[in-house]
């Protein structure tokens, strides 16, 4: 599934074309209410739906979401054990969640239609291809911990000091 928020942002036709350039997936677009998108792709063939009420469960029917903008779509997604990847990401709010998010090894940015094919088959096979991914594959169990790894990644050694104090006082 191909999701570009709730406007269609981005270069949508273009990334789902790609996307089934690769030969892996055929691209289901959700295009939010922008509508000149939904028709210029079912003009090209491809399966395009506007706004979805229920997306958990569109998600849940789907292999591989590709997403744009790190947005609700993509915690969605990650929520319901969807394996995720951030392609042609929108400037902005996107690059920055994209970012964010390849960092913390939840879904691989990939920045260049040659990687696409890698980063889909890794999807597809749940063979993460970075080493924060494959960390992120065997996450901590205890929340704390998860939250004091950031805090520690973030902050100075005084204030982690008292972020871990406080956790271990109320965890």
């Amino acid at each position: 599934m191909l999701v570009s928020g709730a406007g269609g942002m981005g270069d949508v036709r273009k990334s789902a074309r790609e996307v089934a350039d690769t030969g892996l997936a055929r691209a289901v677009v959700v295009c939010g209410r922008n509508a000149s998108v939904r028709e210029d792709l079912e003009a090209d063939g491809a399966i395009a739906l506007g706004w979805v009420d229920d997306m958990a469960t569109l998600l849940r029917g789907c292999d591989v979401a590709v997403q744009n903008a790190g947005g609700l779509s993509s915690l969605e997604a990650l929520a319901t054990g969807l394996p995720t990847v951030t392609y042609r990401s929108v400037p902005g709010h996107g690059a920055a969640n994209a970012a964010a998010l390849d960092k913390a090894g939840w879904v691989p940015w990939v920045r260049h239609v040659r990687d696409l094919p890698a980063a889909l088959q890794a999807a597809l096979t749940g063979v993460p291809t970075t080493s924060a991914a494959r960390a992120a594959a065997h996450p901590p169990t205890d929340p704390a911990d998860v939250i004091a790894e950031l805090a520690n990644q973030t902050v100075d050694h005084r204030r982690r000091r008292r972020i871990t104090r406080r956790l271990r006082l109320t965890g």
